[in-house]
């Protein structure tokens, strides 16, 4: 019980205050983490909030229960920007008790260190109690009994916070990219357009992620000065660390804003940032040599005579997307524009990750054989043979070789040609412009990089062809590349759980393997490293989860403990007094009924008597005193009617009897009515509703047990010698073995179904077909499937009996015509196929939102019953009944085709 502090999350912290609030109030949480839906509602906490804002403070809208959670602490001003948030996305916060700690605090009024605080209050009460400390800087800090033992900042620092991380995967890519930075230009990544000049920054975007897509680039988020967003982007917590970093350095981001006052902007205090709002006012900006200008949707990028235009909407910044420009040449417009990631016979192409230069000329020759000169130490041997031509030589004696289609540097140098002879170039004929786009159609800015090269696009003005074009130069290579689907420097690290990490991490060792040489030795140390370190993080904040988990279950056992002999003392302590609320009751009672019998005392003796004898002993007396007094009644009684006692007796059996009787009599009267109300409902329920009385649902094997009684019992004996058979199919933890269990249970050679589902191959049973079968027929008038003995009983139409054109409801309510040729089994099939395709389709899209965190796996399995309880395929139960005793859905998901 000695632990207090436990970090389930990255920026999570949970701090028990035994004696700081009442037993539901007694949890502190600084900062946030979706596991916290993990402990339910029976866990309350008071709300540390702190202008670091650790964890996502933008999900508070989903974790913060104000039903449940009763008390916010923080600086007046971080709590009302806190509270104005919740407030703006309709939680209702009016049952919150809001402490500002500054106006309710000890030190009200007081200016004094935390040292001249904590000896102002050691001999006080609080000195003996847990209480919290905030300040200025957003740090807390919690005592107990004048001991430290919470420091936030501290705490950040143990492992990685978000803050560091940023700098961290920073710092991996920024050696590749840091000698474009002081050119001017532009540089494309993901959903995001990045503006440099002189080493500063403004970043254009349509996608919450632009802080990692300007790490990919090597950017620093801290150094971004302007930003401009999209309407309705979900925040993330990264933009504020980011934001916090660069206010800690004395500066703030100039943010440009689609949307007018979105809500996040209350989380920020006002000088962090300063938003802009091109609805309202143009706006006018300067990067370096760079001139940025904003009005509605419109924004232009303007560099000496080159303007660039671009409407800020959604998906304006994707793969295949167009940009519109112009240049002035004799002071007369003439247009260009740019198409990202692809190809297109009057666009210049600019190819993601890698940087576009301005320049004000670009009038050399022999481009071509320049760029392969530069790059021809990472070129393969047969490249080297090639006899480099003038660049107009090209256009007229050259011809597309696609044997080496998939070679990267064969393309490259297609590449090469087709953007010095062939782009932006309306002569060409469209035909040869295909062909060159079908050659190139996967060739982008990360194949480049993904082959070690980054080239440097020039964009500038050419005297001989007078107009516009763009140069490839190579600029850099022979740097470590690794997938982006395994690198851990391109994700963060709350993104994904431990399991994908884990998974990452193997991928990695593959690639280790085969590319481990002394050049690149320290740089996969550096990335196996990173791997490391999340991991140990991860795994640490699972522990620290369970630690969580029983520390609650200890102090639950505990506090039923003392509930538990508290109710018992209590107990005590009543029967005590109503002991001792008898004894004087009995005493009362005995002294009014004082007749004679104790003649040879007094009055004090009897009382006397009576408190030394036991309680027993008292009642007894009491009673023997009653029978007296009761005796000497009834004889008076006798005397007075003159009867003999036994007649007395005779007439009290007489009544008895005659009660006993009378009880009888409407007894069996009831039992026969009964017994007639009972027939005639069943007569009745026979009668009407047999023809629509359901099968029951009997196990497909069942039919077969019937059908071989000898290999039934055989089965049995092998069932008796083997209890644990039953639970086999309950310890099924893997799909492969839940496939297996499939071709045991089903015989798919003797069922031979014309069609299954796409991804298991699950096929329609006999009881699945039964089932169905009677939906449809009663569904559509006719009687189900009827026992040979009911036949000559029932009337109405046969569903084994349907005709062309009939036009049939089916169980979801859509509607077929029957065709010629068609069967019940063929159209209850065709039926419970789709069915079972739409079912493993969302099946999928469950277990994946469970590894993104999208669901828990509580969450998941609710999900699992409901399909489960709407299915007709007995296959499709069985497999989710199987994902319901999981404990997670990692290789579950549907893989298997056809």
């Amino acid at each position: 019980m000695e632990k207090r502090v436990f970090q389930i999350d990255q920026e999570c912290f949970i701090i028990y205050a035994e004696d700081f609030s009442t037993k539901n109030e007694r949890f502190l949480r600084v900062g946030n983490s979706p596991f916290l839906k993990d402990f339910g509602e029976g866990l309350t906490f008071m709300s540390l909030v702190t202008p670091l804002y650790p964890g996502n403070p933008f999900k508070e809208i989903e974790i913060f229960r104000p039903d449940i959670d009763k008390k916010i602490i923080g600086l007046k001003n971080v709590v009302e920007r806190f509270t104005k948030f919740l407030e703006h996305n309709e939680i209702d916060i009016s049952k919150i008790e809001i402490i500002y700690a500054e106006e309710e605090g000890l030190t009200k009024d007081k200016k004094l260190t935390e040292e001249e605080f904590l000896q102002d209050i050691k001999n006080s009460t609080i000195s003996r109690h847990s209480f919290a400390s905030f300040y200025g800087d957003g740090n807390i800090r919690i005592f107990n009994k004048n001991q430290l033992f919470f420091d936030l900042k501290d705490y950040l620092n143990r492992f990685i916070d978000e803050k560091r991380e940023i700098e961290l995967l920073s710092d991996f890519f920024l050696k590749n990219y840091q000698n474009f930075y002081n050119k001017t230009g532009i540089i494309h990544s993901d959903k995001s357009l990045f503006i440099f000049s002189d080493n500063k920054f403004a970043c254009l975007s349509d996608s919450k992620n632009w802080v990692l897509d300007a790490i990919k680039v090597g950017i620093n988020p801290e150094k971004i000065d302007f930003l401009y967003l999209t309407e309705k982007i979900e925040p993330d917590s990264l933009w504020i660390k980011s934001f916090l970093k660069k206010w800690s350095s004395n500066s703030r981001i100039h943010i440009v804003l689609k949307e007018i006052n979105p809500n996040w902007l209350n989380l920020l205090p006002k000088d962090v940032f300063m938003s802009v709002f091109p609805e309202k006012d143009s706006i006018d900006i300067k990067i370096g040599d760079i001139r940025l200008f904003f009005q509605n949707k419109r924004i232009n990028i303007i560099y000496n005579m080159i303007k660039i235009n671009l409407e800020g909407e959604s998906g304006f910044l994707d793969k295949g997307s167009k940009i519109q420009g112009f240049y002035l040449l004799n002071e007369k417009k003439k247009d260009f524009g740019f198409i990202i990631d692809d190809f297109d016979k009057e666009f210049i192409t600019l190819f993601s990750y890698n940087p576009l230069i301005f320049t004000d000329n670009l009038n050399e020759n022999n481009y071509i054989s320049n760029f392969w000169d530069n790059l021809k130490e990472f070129v393969v041997s047969n490249r080297k043979e090639i006899n480099f031509k003038e660049d107009y030589l090209y256009k007229d004696d050259f011809i597309l070789d696609k044997k080496n289609k998939n070679d990267f540097f064969s393309k490259l140098y297609f590449e090469t040609i087709r953007r010095t002879l062939f782009e932006a170039n309306p002569d060409v004929e469209l035909n040869f412009f295909n062909e060159y786009k079908e050659y190139l159609c996967d060739f982008t800015g990360k194949l480049i990089n993904n082959n070690k090269i980054i080239i440097e696009q020039r964009l500038g003005f050419s005297q001989k062809e007078e107009k516009i074009i763009a140069r490839d130069f190579f600029c850099y290579g022979n740097f470590f590349v690794i997938s982006d689907k395994i690198n851990p420097y391109e994700i963060f690290q709350k993104d994904i759980e431990i399991a994908q990490w884990k998974k990452r991490y193997k991928n990695f060792k593959d690639v280790k393997l085969k590319s481990l040489t002394e050049n690149n030795i320290s740089i996969i140390n550096h990335i196996e490293n990173r791997f490391k370190d999340v991991m140990d993080a991860k795994e640490f904040y699972q522990k620290e989860r369970d630690e969580l988990r029983k520390f609650i279950s200890q102090i639950e056992k505990i506090e039923r403990n003392i509930e538990k002999k508290r109710k018992i003392e209590e107990k005590k302590h009543i029967l005590n007094k109503k002991d001792e609320n008898i004894e004087k009751k009995d005493i009362n009672d005995i002294e009014d009924n004082y007749s004679g019998y104790y003649d040879d005392f007094s009055g004090s003796e009897i009382l006397d008597y009576n408190y030394k004898t036991s309680k027993k002993k008292i009642k007894e007396e009491k009673t023997n005193i009653k029978k007296e007094k009761l005796k000497k009644e009834v004889k008076d009684f006798e005397k007075q009617i003159k009867k003999p006692k036994e007649k007395i007796n005779d007439f009290e059996k007489i009544i008895k009897k005659s009660k006993r009787m009378n009880l009888k009599i409407p007894k069996r009267i009831l039992l026969i009515f009964l017994i007639i109300l009972i027939l005639s409902l069943v007569t009745f329920g026979l009668v009407n509703f047999i023809p629509k009385i359901k099968l029951p649902q009997f196990k497909f094997w069942d039919f077969k047990i019937k059908k071989d009684s000898k290999k039934i019992k055989k089965d049995k004996k092998i069932d008796d010698k083997n209890p644990d058979k039953k639970q086999k199919d309950k310890k099924i933890t893997n799909q492969k073995e839940f496939i297996e269990n499939i071709k045991e249970k089903y015989n798919i050679e003797k069922d031979k179904p014309l069609q299954k589902s796409y991804y298991y191959s699950f096929y329609m049973t006999t009881l699945d077909n039964l089932n169905l079968t009677n939906l449809i027929a009663i569904k559509n008038g006719y009687h189900r499937i009827l026992f040979d003995f009911e036949k000559n009983y029932v009337k109405g139409q046969n569903p084994d009996w349907i005709y062309p054109k009939k036009v049939l409801i089916l169980p979801d309510n859509s509607k077929i015509t029957v065709k010629a040729g068609d069967t019940m089994w063929g159209i209850c099939e065709t039926y419970l196929i789709k069915e079972v395709n739409k079912n493993e389709i969302e099946i999928r899209s469950i277990i994946e939102k469970t590894k993104t965190r999208e669901l828990s796996i509580p969450d998941a399995k609710e999900e699992f019953v409901k399909i489960k309880s709407k299915s007709n395929s007995e296959m499709v139960k069985g497999f989710l009944g199987i994902l319901l005793f999981q404990n997670d859905f990692d290789g579950w998901e549907p893989y298997l085709k056809k």
